[in-house]
């Protein structure tokens, strides 16, 4: 077993994985450990944002969008300075940092506004090619949203819903003591039981007869 291999089965193993899935879910991780000194290239971020376009969306609306900044130029701040302290002291060492924006667009006769289901959707497509690619993508929750929107410019007419952070796998001593051991941190999943219901909502765990 190589080393490729024995890191599958670990993470089979730590989160209980009941049937078989294709890797690239389970070796995506927010790690936090980046290395300031070396670029993600245009080619490498363009090919990332090619895989969120590429993603579905109701309607074929793709209301999805980025705003970014590389590290080092006049507008990182504008991201940057959005980010809670807490963020701040880690994200320092990516290459690129930016919000996923949604557009708000009238959703007609539809009861539910879909527009950040869609982006979340593009999202998965960024997050999953930029792990296909080797790199660190982390998506952030931790901002204060009016001081960005004031930062960037943006209309009523768009909602940021998340913000990232994207760069080269970094040694895990670049971080504060207290971020080292999320980076080898069990992430748990909840059981198959405990998101799947067939049919009404029972408000209790379903109880599989399938085979893995």
């Amino acid at each position: 077993m190589n080393n490729y291999e024995a890191q599958i089965k670990k993470v089979k193993e730590e989160r209980g994985v009941e049937f078989d899935i294709d890797p690239i879910f389970l070796l995506r991780r927010s790690s936090r450990a980046m290395d300031p000194n070396v670029p993600v290239t245009d080619r490498q971020f363009m090919t990332i944002v090619e895989a969120m376009r590429q993603a579905p969306s109701s309607s074929n609306k793709q209301p999805w969008s980025i705003l970014f900044a590389k590290r080092e130029t006049d507008n990182w701040p504008l991201f940057f300075d959005a980010l809670y302290k807490g963020n701040q002291v880690w994200v320092k060492n990516g290459w690129i940092i930016g919000a996923f924006v949604s557009e708000k667009y009238d959703t007609g006769k539809l009861t539910t506004d879909t527009y950040s289901f869609d982006n979340g959707l593009a999202t998965m497509s960024f997050l999953l090619e930029s792990s296909r690619q080797g790199l660190v993508a982390h998506p952030m929750a931790g901002y204060d949203e009016e001081a960005l929107r004031k930062n960037i410019d943006l209309p009523p007419t768009h909602q940021v819903d998340a913000m990232f952070v994207l760069g080269v796998p970094g040694e895990v001593e670049l971080l504060e003591e207290r971020f080292r051991a999320l980076e080898t941190s069990v992430s748990e999943r909840k059981k198959i039981g405990d998101i799947l219901t067939e049919g009404k909502f029972k408000g209790e765990a379903f109880s599989s007869a399938f085979e893995s």
